[in-house]
């Protein structure tokens, strides 16, 4: 704790966190190690790719029957709410504008 505010000490921490600083503002140095870069760009991609193709495999089915949903609603909009339902009473008629 004494070396802590010991201005000699002092000093050195605070030149240590200036150039920390300065080399944060700089941007990132990498090395290439052994003719390759450090960070392997081609591997990220590819499996931001992988995670991307595994979404639209899951969500395919749901973005169909949207659409599927849609169509229906484009093509008879009076099945969209059952005859004589309160939801149809007060909706209907917007949604008819809304179509």
């Amino acid at each position: 704790v004494n070396t802590l505010f010991m201005k000699s000490h002092s000093n050195m921490v605070q030149r240590a966190a200036l150039g920390w600083r300065m080399s944060a503002r700089s941007g990132p140095r990498f090395k290439e190690a052994l003719g390759g870069p450090a960070w392997d760009y081609r591997n990220i991609i590819e499996k931001l790719q992988d995670v991307v193709s595994s979404l639209e495999q899951q969500f395919t089915p749901m973005m169909q029957a949207e659409f599927s949903v849609l169509v229906d609603v484009l093509h008879s909009p009076e099945l969209l709410f059952p005859e004589g339902s309160d939801a149809r009473i007060r909706c209907g008629a917007f949604m008819s504008k809304l179509i």
